[in-house]
């Protein structure tokens, strides 16, 4: 389960082609949103700029709840001291997505975690899932491990930009980027103002995820 649980100041040349910026602030504690999973009935369509991506009528199943909290509050704070937030999944069991932002990006310390052994823990080198700066058309390469396996390369790729519509929401201003593996591939959708994601396409599982957010109104995460 992902959740980018942070907002990225945006600049633009034109309102409709955002560029992901340096500066870099929080989502407010708090903060709950509701994840859905969706099976394939749309696929996920070609990139390109001002494109309409239109996942509307794809069916929904409740998955999890996400909530932002202090990774000081979690119970493996200790373990993950580097992260800058994090985002509570509660699914089936309760589970930690650990981050960190940083000057070139936002990196994914965990997923799911829930101890040794449960979820994927990318501490040894953390995953890049939010590169910056990044515009439309650019790349980026970066090799990340988990606990439990060897080396790994992901190419992101800001690939598109325009508007999606989920069973939820309409999107005007949102970006995708591709995380591609070589064999396997993912799509990452996020709304521009808040920057958050709102859809993730994985061609391992087949499945969406359809992120649903409500923001707090008090209480910032540093």
């Amino acid at each position: 389960m992902i959740f980018a649980a942070g907002l990225v100041a945006m600049t633009t040349t034109a309102i409709a082609q955002p560029v992901i910026t340096s500066s870099i602030t929080s989502v407010p504690l708090g903060t709950i949103a509701t994840a859905y999973g969706a099976s394939p009935t749309v696929l996920p369509g070609a990139g390109g700029a001002g494109v309409t991506w239109d996942m509307s009528t794809v069916p929904t199943v409740y998955a999890a709840k996400l909530t932002v909290v202090a990774p000081s509050t979690t119970p493996y704070a200790s373990t993950f001291s580097s992260a800058t937030f994090c985002v509570q999944v509660d699914g089936t069991r309760t589970s930690y997505n650990y981050n960190r932002q940083t000057s070139i990006g936002v990196e994914n310390l965990t997923l799911t975690y829930a101890g040794v052994g449960t979820g994927t823990d990318f501490s040894l080198n953390p995953r890049m899932s939010i590169p910056i700066p990044f515009s439309y058309t650019n790349e980026r390469s970066d090799t990340f491990q988990s606990a439990t396996s060897g080396p790994d390369t992901v190419r992101l790729i800001y690939d598109g930009y325009g508007t999606l519509k989920t069973p939820f929401n309409t999107y005007s201003n949102v970006i995708r980027i591709k995380e591609d593996y070589g064999t396997k591939y993912s799509y990452s959708w996020y709304n521009v103002t808040p920057f958050v994601m709102v859809m993730n396409y994985s061609s391992s599982s087949n499945n969406y995820v359809i992120v649903k957010t409500h923001f707090a109104t008090t209480g910032v995460a540093n």
